[in-house]
């Protein structure tokens, strides 16, 4: 096997080990987020989410004022960090002021070569396909 089509089986290998990560953290933050809206409305304290400032969705307007990071557990938000919005899918990245921002195409593809990508893609991938189940409906 060529050396080209090792890095190409890699790739494909690591995509769906992904693919299969970021669908169990997906279902982690969704209950996660089930509880924290109970607790949240028991008046218990829960710091397994960060919250960050009260904003929409620039791309779908979703309301939003928490962060549950995906990769690592109890970690808080920072700039620069990328987010996918759990409505519309759209690649995000926190500025300055924690506010979400549309990522520009040069951004996402410097991000593709992080060793974080592969999750942040494959959730995004299973958004996507959750968004299109609902519209075949």
């Amino acid at each position: 096997m060529s050396d080209r089509r090792k890095a190409e089986y890699v790739r494909a290998k690591r995509e769906a080990l992904g693919m299969a990560e970021a669908k169990a953290k997906v279902e982690k933050v969704r209950q996660q987020m089930l509880r924290d809206a109970k607790e949240k409305a028991l008046g218990l304290h829960n710091d397994s989410t960060s919250l960050i400032p009260e904003q929409h969705c620039p791309g779908c307007g979703l309301y939003v004022c928490e962060s549950t990071h995906l990769l690592f557990e109890g970690a808080k938000p920072k700039p620069g960090d990328f987010t996918v919005c759990i409505q519309c899918a759209i690649f995000l990245r926190l500025d300055n002021e924690l506010k979400n921002q549309i990522a520009t195409p040069e951004e996402v593809h410097n991000a593709r070569s992080k060793d974080w990508w592969p999750t942040l893609d494959a959730t995004r991938g299973f958004i996507l396909g959750e968004i299109e189940g609902k519209l075949k409906k």
